[in-house]
């Protein structure tokens, strides 16, 4: 059990990015068709944020913040 509070507990944190765009991607407007970055409306991302990529045990965890 202890190793176990150890691993909820201990948090290792390996990258921050002060600020990151986040878009939603829109859906393909047909099932033959991929997904185009030019569709994303790149001058209007959906939230600005902070990312952490986090390791706790043998998990990583991506944060935005």
């Amino acid at each position: 059990m202890a190793a176990a509070l150890n691993d909820e507990t201990y948090e290792s944190i390996g990258l921050v990015k002060p600020e990151v765009y986040v878009y939603v991607i829109p859906p393909r407007q047909s099932t033959t068709r991929k997904h185009r970055a030019a569709d994303w409306k790149l001058d209007q991302p959906n939230f600005i944020c902070r990312l952490k990529v986090i390791s706790k045990g043998e998990k990583c965890l991506i944060r935005l913040e």
